[in-house]
């Protein structure tokens, strides 16, 4: 369900709803009411090799738990940067996008999927530094890699042709040296 203020813990919670059944006949429903707060620290716990800030939100848009600026119940779409994908992300369910530095923050990437039982969304904000960490210096290593292959491939393209030409230009040295007599 949507998060709402329960009436005996005066917290905010959501209602995660199971039907249940007996020989393939539905027999009732099983209710579970999960505290924001709950949702709040195992979003804490979203992180991409220990970097990045997690949140959850609902289909309707509404931010249930975050690690980052928004607080729950607050609108995406009025969370700058961000807000500006919610109809992406409810429409695609999953994917990512990247952010533009804003403030304190820096470019980052926006991963995102649905959770098919309950249709949140659990998304993650990830530095982009971070995340092409491994492709950027396997670039410089390939970079390195590469100039160095072609000073090999170049000194030994001269080898290869000092071993051609030195033994022609003996010859012709002794070919010089037979036409004017000398044996």
């Amino acid at each position: 369900t949507e998060a709402y203020v329960d009436l005996f813990t005066n917290q905010l919670v959501t209602s995660a709803v199971s039907p249940y059944t007996n020989n393939g006949q539905f027999a009732g429903a099983v209710f579970v009411d999960i505290a924001l707060k709950t949702l709040d620290m195992e979003v804490k716990k979203l992180r991409y090799r220990g970097q990045g800030e997690g949140m959850i939100i609902e289909k309707t848009g509404k931010v249930l738990a975050t690690d980052g600026d928004a607080q729950p119940l607050n609108e995406f779409s009025s969370l700058p940067v961000l807000g500006s994908h919610l109809n992406e992300i409810l429409q695609n369910g999953e994917g990512l996008f990247e952010m533009e530095p804003t403030g304190e923050h820096g470019k980052g990437l926006f991963v995102y999927d649905t959770v098919p039982t309950s249709s949140w969304i659990v998304g993650i904000v990830v530095p982009y530094e971070f995340a092409f960490d491994s492709v950027l210096s396997m670039r410089l290593i390939f970079g390195a890699l590469t100039v160095f292959g072609l000073f090999l491939m170049i000194f030994m393209c001269m080898r290869l042709s000092a071993s051609i030409t030195g033994p022609i230009a003996q010859l012709e040295s002794h070919a010089t040296e037979l036409s004017k007599g000398n044996l």
